[in-house]
Order: C-alpha cells, then structure tokens, then sequence
C-alpha cells in the first residue's frame, strides 16, 4: 500500500522575522519619543509658571518699592512737623507762655484765651466746647496710636516673614537639578519602551 507524501512544514520566512524585529524598534522609538514629548512638555510648563511667578513677582516689588517711598516721604513731613511741636512744649514753661502757645497747639478758637490778674486762665465760652472737642478728639487719637503701634509691629513680622518667600521664589532651580529632574522622566519611558521590546 502506498503511502501518501508527507508535506513539509513552513518555517519562517526572513522576511517575516525582519518584519517583527522592525515593529519592535517602531515600538521602542515611539516610547522614546512619547517620553521626550513628556519630559519636554513638563519643562515648558515648569518654565511658563516660572516666567508667570517672575513677572507678577516684579510688579509685586515694584509697588512695595512705591509704598516704601510714601512711607518715607509722610516720616520726613511727620519728624518736622513733631520737631515744631516739641520745641513749643520745651519753651512753654509759665501761664503766659502757655496762654500763647495755645494756638499754635490747637485748632483756631473764636475768642483768644486771657489771663487774669492772679495769672488765672479765662476762657471764653464761645471756647468751651471747641476746646472739650479737641480734648477728647486727643484722647481718642491717643487709643487709636497705641492700636496702630501694635498692629506695627505684627505687620513687620508678616512683612519679613513674607520678604523670605520673596527671596525663595527670587531662587532658581540648579540647572542640575532640572536636568536630573527632566532625565528621570525621559529615563522612564525609556526604560518602558525597552520593558515593551523585551516583552515582544
């Protein structure tokens, strides 16, 4: 009995397997090219948010710089304006002295303020009320300075403590620090894409 002729197997073809080695290396390239892309992408987002960070950082100083020049200006105007003050204070010793250096002190009163015979202070009733609301307007102003110089000092502490940030932000990454930061993300895909080769 004759038996029928055995067909031989097809191997693989070279072609086939070029074929598959080639997607492998389409594959491991278009990972390499995805984390490129990544870390490419990350680095301009970092830099927008810097660049962004620096320019409303800027207008930030320029304004306190402003501020600071004010703050200047309204001290020199205040320290002259005191010097007057304490030098009428020094010089005003005895009842006349006084009685003439009241209007330097206060606001205008209707009647000018006399003295007596017994060097007593009389004062004219038109002056009464005025005078009781300059006092009282003092006392007022006396609660609110003291208020206002405590409140001073805590803004010069959240001042400084805000100057720190100030000097931090001023600070730019190493650029080895970006470098390593932007080579780990390209490694990874990197790493990917041979995991990826391997695998197939």
């Amino acid at each position: 009995m004759a038996t029928a002729p055995i067909a031989p197997t097809p191997t693989p073809t070279a072609s086939t397997a070029s074929t598959a080695s080639t997607w492998h290396i389409h594959l491991y390239y278009i990972v390499l090219a995805l984390g490129c892309w990544y870390g490419t992408h990350t680095w301009l987002q970092e830099h927008d948010q810097r660049m962004a960070a620096e320019a409303a950082l800027k207008s930030t100083v320029t304004q306190v710089a402003n501020l600071q020049t004010q703050i200047k200006d309204r001290d020199t105007v205040s320290v002259k304006q005191q010097q007057v003050i304490v030098k009428v204070i020094h010089d005003t010793v005895t009842p006349t002295q006084a009685v003439a250096a009241i209007p330097s002190v206060t606001a205008p009163l209707p009647k000018p303020i006399t003295l007596d015979a017994n060097q007593d202070m009389i004062i004219p009733e038109p002056d009464v009320v005025q005078i009781f609301d300059q006092l009282a307007d003092d006392k007022l102003c006396r609660v609110q300075l003291s208020t206002a110089a405590a409140d001073l000092v805590d803004e010069k502490s959240i001042a400084a403590g805000l100057q720190t940030e100030v000097t931090t932000l001023k600070r730019k990454p190493k650029f080895l620090t970006r470098v390593k930061h932007d080579a780990k993300i390209i490694g990874i895909g990197i790493a990917i894409g041979g995991l990826l080769v391997a695998i197939h």
